[in-house]
């Protein structure tokens, strides 16, 4: 298969990737939409026995799936199905509609009495044709053709209830024809509404389709602008380190050698969270000094809202930031913390905007015993020996999808020297989620 893709789009050896429709292999930025399982991630997510952790299939899964479903139907299949929409608006009930041997008579309106019976069967009897039909013989055997009283009783109750009396004449009948002419007409009144409605309703269908093309296609171009930007801020930086070794040897005048960046190949972005985690585990540059120790299926469940991995991207981005940041305790001397960190020209290493770090909650959040509870997330007991930190730091994504995915963290670099992940998911209870 790869013979016929394109190196953005290829499927390396023991890799499993999810191909949606409309695959374009010429296009690189489309190898965006189509999710990769590397073989590192697969084999780290398998249990004791040798069996995958059940939260990953969820999540690889429903990623596709929602996707998928959220895809536009054909247009034949709309059509088809708005057709139906409309004929069942039009006709609502059951489409067998059982009929009772006697229509039943409320237990409000008096039984025709017995008199009313007898003359309604001599009227039936009788000649008709003044009223516009052909005479009715009177049979020579009334037993045959004697109509049964429940018909009777359930004519006369239908001229009660449409025509205001019981009697079988020709005002009656003309009554009732009336009454059936005006129900007749106001259906096709309610029918007609019915379709306008449901053209306004098809109307504003397809401008929401429209609209949310329009933003998955804004959202598809931010991630591969986000992608552009991460890559141009690597080259930036590897610039940076070659000029930084370069001059050195320059002044030790020394030949110069091979260059070798520490930093090669950490920029790189992961697909999906769980890559992220299993890279910040096996990534020895970043393990050394973060430490990720929260709730992996929670984390993993973002990847189902995020089909273009922007917020793996995103939180990789932040580990990194953080990383550099001890780089900067460890090595340089740094003195403020990690809100300083960011918001300081001097300091080197990787930053992301300031404002995408909330050194701590609102008043309303810690002043809620239920909420502050949730932020009581794991460490290890060389941190606390409850094995239990209160983290309200915590990094935010640019997302805006009612997800709101949060990183909470807890900075013990001047202890244990790591900085904690206690929390990766959705955002967590405040004045706004409640």
């Amino acid at each position: 298969m790869n013979i016929r893709l394109t190196a953005t789009h290829a499927v390396e050896n023991g890799a499993v990737r999810t191909f949606l429709p409309g695959v374009e292999p010429a296009d690189n930025a489309d190898a965006l939409r189509h999710r990769i399982l590397y073989p590192g991630s697969l084999a780290d997510s398998l249990t004791n026995g040798m069996r995958v952790r059940p939260s990953l299939v969820r999540v690889h899964a429903a990623s596709a799936r929602r996707q998928l479903l959220e895809r536009p139907l054909p247009h034949e299949a709309l059509r088809s199905a708005r057709i139906l929409e409309r004929e069942e608006l039009r006709t609502p009930g059951s489409d067998t509609i059982s009929h009772p041997s006697a229509p039943p008579v409320p237990s409000h309106t008096a039984q025709p009495t017995t008199s009313e019976v007898q003359h309604a069967s001599q009227d039936l009897a009788v000649d008709t044709s003044a009223v516009g039909h052909p005479a009715i013989q009177q049979p020579a055997s009334t037993e045959e053709n004697t109509v049964p009283n429940q018909v009777l009783n359930g004519l006369l109750q239908l001229f009660g209830t449409h025509a205001g009396s019981r009697e079988l004449s020709l005002e009656n009948i003309q009554k009732l024809e009336k009454t059936l002419s005006k129900a007749d007409k106001a259906v096709q009144t309610h029918s007609d509404r019915i379709d306008a409605l449901l053209d306004n309703i098809n109307k504003v269908r397809d401008e929401r389709d429209a609209v949310k093309q329009a933003y998955e296609i804004a959202e598809y171009e931010l991630a591969l602008e986000a992608e552009e930007r991460r890559r141009e801020a690597e080259r930036g930086r590897h610039l940076e380190r070659l000029a930084e070794f370069q001059s050195n040897k320059l002044r030790s005048l020394q030949d110069f050698d091979t260059f070798e960046d520490p930093d090669d190949g950490l920029d790189e972005s992961p697909k999906s969270v769980f890559d992220m985690l299993a890279r910040l585990e096996s990534e020895e540059r970043v393990a050394k000094f973060i430490d990720f120790t929260g709730d992996l299926d929670q984390a993993m469940d973002l990847d189902i809202y995020d089909g273009l991995g922007r917020c793996a991207a995103t939180f990789w981005e932040y580990v990194l930031v953080m990383r550099d940041y001890c780089l900067e305790k460890t090595e340089r001397n740094f003195a403020g913390n990690l809100f300083g960190y960011l918001s300081n020209d001097q300091t080197l290493g990787r930053k992301c905007d300031p404002k995408r770090f909330s050194p701590t909650e609102s008043t309303s959040v810690k002043s809620n015993s239920k909420w502050r509870k949730e932020r009581l997330l794991p460490v290890p007991g060389s941190v606390e020996s409850s094995e239990r930190v209160l983290m309200l730091a915590h990094f935010k994504t640019t997302l805006k999808d009612g997800v709101a995915p949060r990183m909470h963290i807890y900075d013990d670099i001047a202890g244990t020297g790591k900085i904690y992940i206690g929390y990766i998911g959705k955002h967590l209870s405040n004045t706004m989620t409640n």
